[in-house]
């Protein structure tokens, strides 16, 4: 989790922070992924993640309307309290959840049991799958950066976005062009840390990091 704390950010220096949830339950059918809820290590993760973020108080968190981010989001609150911090939960956010599907998601569900989800994001990525189910990476990459952005719009609190491995590697493909099929999935409560720094936003994943110019 080095990512989340790289050393030039100071104790109270707002940041927006995307990551995914933690560790659930296996899904059994793609085309319903809902049910899966974090396990007893996820929810004892999501406790010690919150413990090490409390230097960053006050905290405001987001999630996905999925549980299991829900059930993240007040493990981490509850780690800053325990640590001294404060923080919020401020509730859902559909841009959290899948706002680049623009079809039916048991269809798409389909394709990724039969193809295996390495490979069926690659094909999407690489523009190979319809429009019509999914919206392509150069438009929902830039949907998932403008949720930081807007956050660090104005000074104020700091925040946590709790969402999904896909989100995730939207992100890293489009802005960092870190190919999942590389480097790996992202695992359990991996993400990204954001900072402004005066018409710059500054994204840091592990060792890698990029200024992008915020509008």
């Amino acid at each position: 989790m080095k990512f989340l704390l790289p050393g030039n950010l100071n104790a109270g220096m707002q940041v927006s922070i995307i990551l995914r949830h933690a560790e659930r339950d296996p899904i059994v059918h793609m085309g319903n992924p809902v049910p899966a809820l974090l396990t007893k290590q996820g929810m004892a993760d999501s406790v010690d993640l919150g413990k090490k973020l409390s230097t960053l108080s006050p905290v405001r968190l987001f999630y996905s309307p999925f549980p299991r981010c829900r059930q993240t989001a007040q493990g981490i609150m509850h780690g800053i309290e325990e640590a001294g911090g404060s923080a919020t939960i401020e509730g859902k956010h559909p841009g959290l959840a899948g706002p680049y599907v623009t079809g039916d998601w048991r269809k798409i569900g389909a394709m990724v049991e039969e193809e295996g989800q390495a490979s069926f994001i690659r094909r999407w990525f690489d523009g190979g799958v319809s429009t019509d189910l999914l919206m392509p990476l150069e438009k929902a990459a830039p949907a998932q950066l403008k949720i930081m952005a807007d956050q660090l719009s104005e000074p104020g609190p700091s925040f946590v976005n709790v969402t999904h491995d896909w989100n995730i590697m939207i992100l890293l493909e489009y802005f960092f062009s870190l190919k999942h099929d590389i480097i790996g999935q992202p695992g359990y409560l991996d993400g990204m840390c954001s900072f402004a720094e005066g018409p710059y936003l500054r994204l840091r994943y592990h060792d890698h990091e990029i200024k992008i110019p915020r509008e």
